[in-house]
């Protein structure tokens, strides 16, 4: 698996856009589905610190880099950094498949997937694992890797 350290965020959303150019529509809707579909199948794994690995343990960021990552698509390593990758969407223009960023005031610190239905997929604690829950509240910003 790659892992991504760096802020080489143009070289990611070209290679993503690459990705998406080559689908239609109707693939484009059908990839976000089967991301989702990929994503809950890991529920119930562990949270891992600095875990990239969606059966042995992940946390937040390495899962969902992880999830685009068998897709072909890139995200950084950093939840911070996953705020950059991809077209900024809102709330009402979330789609299954979205990345949520939480933010703070010293940037992201936290980041989960968007599943439908105002709930959200992300590896959340060493006492949750990966788990589906409703969007928290707070500071968030919503992007879109696959357009």
């Amino acid at each position: 698996m790659v892992v991504y350290y760096y802020r080489n965020y143009s070289s990611m959303d070209s290679n993503n856009f690459n990705i998406n150019n080559g689908l239609s529509d109707e693939e484009i809707i059908a990839r976000r589905y089967e991301l989702v579909n990929f994503a809950k199948q890991f529920e119930g794994n562990p949270y891992v610190y600095g875990g990239t690995s969606l059966t042995n343990g992940a946390d937040c960021s390495g899962f969902t880099m992880s999830l685009y990552n068998h897709f072909g698509y890139q995200l950084p390593r950093t939840a911070d950094s996953q705020g950059y990758i991809g077209i900024q969407v809102s709330r009402s223009q979330l789609l299954p498949g979205d990345v949520i960023v939480y933010t703070n005031l010293g940037g992201a610190h936290h980041v989960g997937m968007y599943i439908g239905d105002n709930l959200m997929i992300h590896a959340g604690t060493t006492q949750t694992g990966i788990v589906i829950v409703p969007i928290f509240e707070g500071h968030k910003i919503y992007r879109r890797v696959i357009y």
